[in-house]
């Protein structure tokens, strides 16, 4: 169980620093749109921390994406 939420980490964030990266944006601009710290979004992409569901409904809105594309291996 320990390393499939490892794994989760690692792909979540995989996928969140392409994500960012594409749209061109800085960790900061993004954050402030989906209403969390810069600190966050660092931890989230380095699986030091996980989002909670308000922050990832927020992403899927701003990427407009689907949840699959944040979680799944690309």
């Amino acid at each position: 169980m320990k390393e499939l939420r490892k794994d989760f980490k690692s792909v979540f964030g995989d996928n969140l620093k392409k994500m960012i990266d594409f749209s061109e944006k800085n960790q900061r601009e993004i954050a402030k749109e989906i209403g969390c710290s810069q600190k966050s979004i660092s931890n989230w992409i380095n699986g030091t921390s996980q989002p909670k569901m308000e922050h990832i409904l927020r992403m899927v809105k701003y990427f407009d994406c689907d949840y699959d594309d944040l979680f799944d291996k690309l």
